[in-house]
């Protein structure tokens, strides 16, 4: 289970894409759109450790703007965090498809001590309702 800080931290990257998926969509119908690298920092809680750490992540966008406001956003991620773990390789994916806005990741985060843990998740909003909310962050290799 998460404590409140773990999960605030979630609900903050939840909200931040929902925030993202349907911002996009208002930009109007385009068939790509790239913008330039972005980021955001928030505090969270190391699974491995169980230590409060900052936690920072950038990532660059890239949107396919289909007609009716429809969208598929895919982000490549990068991060580290305060206390030495980096995530090089990871992805986010946002589908809406004029009704439903759907999202995943799956990032890996390394430390250079031989640790390492995953953050997964997947939200479903149906017709402005989130009816799944499915993010966890758990210790591979301690």
């Amino acid at each position: 289970m998460f404590d409140m800080t773990t999960k605030k931290a979630i609900g903050r990257l939840t909200a931040l894409t929902i925030a993202s998926a349907f911002g996009i969509a208002g930009l109007g119908a385009a068939p790509v759109a790239a913008d330039a690298p972005a980021g955001f920092t928030f505090t969270n809680i190391i699974p491995c450790s169980g230590e409060e750490i900052d936690v920072t992540i950038t990532f660059h966008e890239r949107v396919h703007l289909g007609h009716d406001g429809r969208f598929v956003g895919q982000r490549s991620v990068t991060g580290t965090t305060s206390d030495g773990y980096v995530m090089e390789h990871g992805r986010e994916r946002i589908v809406f498809n004029g009704n439903n806005a759907s999202g995943s990741l799956n990032d890996t985060w390394r430390n250079a001590d031989g640790s390492m843990f995953k953050a997964q998740g997947h939200f479903l909003d149906k017709d402005g309702e989130l009816v799944v909310d499915s993010f966890r962050l758990r210790c591979v290799k301690a």
